[in-house]
């Protein structure tokens, strides 16, 4: 007899998932877009080039036309997988609650692993990096200078949100800027951490709590994410099997997927850049 109905678990783990991704659920997801996902282990992603802007048409003038032109950027496909083994003489107690921790390990597991994969392609190619020297340092004015990159182009609208680093998150917490009352644009609620990773607005724009990938041995980082600056493709959603193993006498359990992530546009996302160690 299964231990797990598959199908089953992995509605359960795809739902866990879709509360635990932070950094993916700021991405565009292009998996219905094109026929990007059917094969192969690259996907293109189409991005338009920039067009130069608006000119002055003078009396008697023709129009110039520009010619659209395009980017092939490619991403990896890669394969993120979790994986339990449970004894037979451990699988009574896989029942209720124990089971819907194991359902929260693996989705878990796999948010991990898909929000690092963005968190790199950030932190390796973003456009616009505002370094900060120390904790100590590291102040509103800093988010101010970072969103200052984007010019007259800081709609709340445009912004798909703030991914923070917990290191980070304590300070931002005391920032005036975030939780006092007396700033027109703070909003009740800020500062409290929810479900889905949600702790505030920062002028509006929503700001989350992640430590996928927003750290390294040196600095904690913040990424300010413009939508569409991301994109997401799922060749494969997360799906679950299981295997009967004899010589161990027990389950094998394992969840997999099969996705491409990358950074799509430099100048989307604004990092913030603090030192907090050697």
């Amino acid at each position: 007899m299964a231990l797990i109905i598959p199908e089953v678990f992995a509605d359960a783990v795809n739902a866990e998932l879709g509360k635990r991704l932070i950094i993916s659920k700021l991405a565009k997801d292009y998996s219905d877009d094109v026929d990007i996902t059917t094969c192969g282990n690259t996907v293109h992603f189409p991005v338009f080039n920039r067009i130069s802007g608006a000119k002055v048409l003078e009396d008697g003038g023709t129009a110039t036309f520009e010619d659209i032109a395009m980017t092939d950027n490619t991403a990896e496909v890669k394969q993120h997988y979790a994986a339990v083994f449970i004894a037979d003489k451990a699988s009574i107690q896989v029942k209720g609650s124990a089971k819907t921790q194991l359902v929260e390990q693996l989705a878990d597991a796999m948010s991990v692993s898909l929000d690092e994969t963005l968190a790199k392609s950030i932190v390796d190619t973003a456009a616009y990096k505002t370094e900060v020297e120390s904790l100590g340092t590291f102040a509103a004015a800093k988010f101010d200078a970072a969103l200052e990159v984007f010019g007259d182009q800081q709609q709340i609208s445009s912004f798909a949100g703030i991914a923070v680093n917990s290191k980070l998150y304590s300070s931002i917490a005391k920032w005036d800027e975030f939780i006092s009352a007396v700033k027109t644009y703070n909003m009740a609620g800020n500062g409290i951490v929810e479900d889905t990773g949600l702790v505030g607005y920062y002028r509006g724009i929503p700001v989350y709590l992640t430590d996928s990938g927003t750290a390294d041995e040196s600095n904690a980082y913040a990424f300010l994410i413009k939508k569409g600056a991301l994109g997401v493709v799922w060749q494969k959603v997360p799906s679950v099997e299981e295997h009967r193993n004899l010589a161990k006498i027990g389950t094998d359990i394992l969840t997999y997927d099969l996705v491409a992530a990358k950074l799509l546009h430099t100048n989307g996302v604004s990092v913030v850049s603090v030192k907090t160690g050697e």
